[in-house]
């Protein structure tokens, strides 16, 4: 896949170098906007399942169910995911 995303406003930070879209914690939540949702990002899973349960993630976020980590958090669980890609090679 190629991900572009042109109708988003130049003021959103939104990488998609080598593929790999970032700042997004989690392949979904924009660290720096935790309320916008890029869902369907597949990298290694199924997609259409993994669409079911972001979507199910983002409905308990939305009601409170669930508390995203803090910004930095995010941040560095995406740093460590990224890593692991490269070094398996995938990216």
């Amino acid at each position: 896949y190629e991900y572009t995303y042109p109708f988003l406003s130049d003021k959103i930070e939104l990488t998609t170098e080598d593929n790999y879209v970032e700042p997004i914690y989690q392949q979904f939540i924009h660290t720096d906007m935790p309320n916008l949702f890029i869902l369907g990002i597949p990298s290694m899973a199924i997609p259409f399942p993994m669409f079911h349960l972001q979507a199910q993630y983002i409905m308990k976020l939305l009601e409170g169910q669930i508390k995203l980590p803090s910004r930095e958090e995010m941040r560095m669980h995406m740093m460590r995911e990224k890593r692991m890609l490269l070094d398996k090679g995938i990216l």
